[in-house]
């Protein structure tokens, strides 16, 4: 799990597919739930990246959207 968390504008962040695949769930299915139920997650559970973040190659073009 460790390498799976990046550090970005100095927040622990994790990729949403690989949050998902922790919890045996589809990514889709996880970003509803999110979306459906913004009480039952910590105010800072969402994380959206900018246009340069998404780009840089140590994210590896991975980042949709991310959850910190």
């Amino acid at each position: 799990i460790a390498r799976q968390i990046l550090v970005i504008r100095g927040q622990k962040v994790m990729i949403d597919a690989d949050l998902a695949a922790l919890y045996d769930v589809p990514t889709k299915r996880l970003n509803e739930q999110v979306k459906r139920n913004p009480g039952r997650f910590p105010g800072d559970f969402v994380f959206a990246p900018t246009r340069a973040e998404r780009d840089d190659p140590e994210v590896g073009g991975r980042v949709g959207s991310l959850t910190s």
